[in-house]
C-alpha cells in the first residue's frame, strides 16, 4: 500500500487557541457555555459560515476559563462572536478574551497552570 505524502506547511490550517474567561456573579457550567457559545456564533455568522470557521470548543475547562481552537483568518470573527453573547441561562454574563496563541501547549502553560 502506498503511503500518501505530508501536506506542505503552506497548505496546512493555521489554527490559534483563543482562551476566554466567563465574568458572571455566579458560576456557570461548562456545557451550558458550550451551547452559549455555538448558538451566538449561529446567530452572528449563520450555520453555512460556522462550517467555513472550522470551531471546535475545548474541554479545557478550569477558573471559568475555556479554550477554543479556530483558523487564524477566522480570529475576529470568533472574536466579534463572543462579544454578542450577553446571557447565559438567563443570567448575565461577559465573555472575555484574555489570549490567543498558536499551540495548545503554550496557553495551558501561561492561562491554566
Amino acid at each position: 500500500m502506498k503511503r500518501l505524502k505530508p501536506l506542505s506547511s503552506t497548505i496546512k490550517e493555521k489554527n490559534r487557541y483563543l482562551v476566554y474567561k466567563v465574568i458572571s456573579e455566579n458560576e456557570v457550567d461548562f456545557s451550558s457555555v458550550k451551547n452559549a457559545i455555538k448558538e451566538g456564533v449561529i446567530n452572528f455568522v449563520g450555520n453555512l459560515d460556522l462550517a467555513r470557521l472550522n470551531l471546535f470548543i475545548l474541554d479545557n475547562w478550569k477558573d471559568q476559563k475555556g479554550i477554543l481552537k479556530v483558523e487564524r483568518e477566522h480570529l475576529d470573527t470568533i472574536r466579534a462572536c463572543l462579544i454578542w453573547i450577553r446571557k447565559i441561562n438567563k443570567e448575565p454574563v461577559i465573555l472575555k478574551v484574555i489570549g490567543v496563541s498558536g499551540t495548545i501547549n503554550k496557553v495551558k502553560k501561561k492561562f491554566f497552570s
